[in-house]
């Protein structure tokens, strides 16, 4: 801080500040540090019109206070108070919002408190304190606290965290659920319990109402058992069902996938170019066991050679059935690196370098580390 405020007169522009205003450091300090370096910092950047280069324009005010109001530091209070009365900063939602994410045990009184300086409460803090699955916070807002039933938003950000408790509340205050959105949200984060209560109360049991979405989330979420429960409840495959799963990478999910004869698609081979892509060597051996289709000749290679590392490409071309018809074929490879097909890829020339010298003796040891040895 001492270093920011001293910028000014060395000539030093920060680096986190360059190309931005100083709304975010401002904030940051209101809402990380203590009341005596919020005051150091604003008397040279906001009273005597001095700050850091870099820093000129003028920072939203109202965002200051809100950062303040959610702030940890056991001196918030008196941030808020300091910034409100003797800064003539707005206090607005934006501060009961803040303060409702902030999660702990104190936050309904927080909340009390700037009510009580008039700050004003709209949905947006009762969706924070959703979010946040901070059931007290929310039933203090929806009860005493004078906030607004949030709209569908907040059940969504509820059912992402897994937070059945706050769910149960939005539905017993009348607040909207979209039934398959937040189930769909749910299922992405893997959260059974969240779904199954959304089929039991919303759908009158039906899980097929749900549709195939929800099991493509389920499916990228890599949870096997909540596929299987969508499964024996009639719940239909999506066309990227199996796609989603790979992307996933969890290979349990895969394998129970193809043991349930999922289908595939017409564009699996997909599969294959995501995984490279991210580097996932276990993830493209496990779709290559379990014998899913490479698609058109050389086309998994044609789309990962670009942004795919060097031990990716070396198992795909080793994949290479001689006859154009796997992966790639020996041709492509080359042309690949020596043309930098695609946009150019330096992994794909080092990989041709690579196989012009001597074999490797073992490329992917049994641990899953690439490991090059010579001789």
């Amino acid at each position: 801080m001492e270093w920011l405020i001293r910028s000014r007169r060395m000539g030093v522009t920060a680096p986190a500040a360059r190309g931005d205003d100083g709304g975010p450091l401002l904030s940051a300090v209101a809402e990380g540090c203590d009341l005596a370096t919020l005051q150091q910092l604003w008397a040279t950047w906001v009273q005597e019109k001095r700050p850091p280069r870099g820093f000129e324009v003028s920072p939203r005010l109202d965002l200051v206070v809100a950062a303040a109001a959610g702030s940890l530091t056991p001196d918030w209070a008196a941030k808020v108070e300091w910034l409100v009365e003797s800064c003539g900063c707005p206090l607005t939602a934006l501060a009961t919002a803040r303060a409702a994410a902030a999660g702990d045990a104190g936050t309904p009184a927080r909340l009390a408190w700037l009510r009580a300086r008039g700050a004003p409460v709209d949905e947006s803090a009762a969706r924070a304190a959703a979010w946040a699955g901070d059931i007290a916070t929310l039933s203090y807002l929806l009860v005493e606290g004078g906030a607004p039933r949030p709209d569908v938003t907040a059940a969504s950000g509820a059912a992402r965290g897994g937070h059945l408790a706050v769910m149960v509340l939005l539905h017993e205050h009348g607040c909207d659920i979209h039934a398959r959105e937040a189930a769909e949200t749910a299922a992405r984060a893997g959260h059974l319990h969240v779904v199954a209560w959304l089929v039991q109360e919303l759908l009158g049991g039906d899980a097929r109402r749900l549709g195939p979405n929800v099991v493509t989330a389920a499916a990228g979420s890599g949870s096997v058992e909540l596929l299987a429960w969508l499964r024996a409840r009639g719940c239909p495959w999506g066309v990227r069902t199996f796609a989603a799963a790979a992307e996933g990478g969890c290979e349990e999910a895969l394998e129970w996938l193809v043991a349930q004869c999922c289908p595939m698609g017409e564009g699996c081979f997909m599969s294959y170019v995501h995984a490279a892509n991210y580097g996932d060597l276990a993830t493209l051996r496990c779709l290559r066991r379990l014998g899913v289709p490479w698609g058109p000749p050389g086309e998994v290679f044609a789309r990962a050679v670009r942004f795919a590392p060097l031990p990716v490409l070396l198992w795909l071309e080793e994949q290479a059935d001689g006859s154009g018809g796997g992966c790639c074929s020996v041709d492509m490879f080359e042309a690949a690196a020596s043309a930098k097909w695609r946009g150019g890829a330096e992994g794909a020339q080092s990989a041709a370098a690579a196989r012009h010298k001597e074999r490797p003796k073992q490329l992917i040891a049994p641990n899953g580390v690439f490991v090059v040895t010579h001789g």
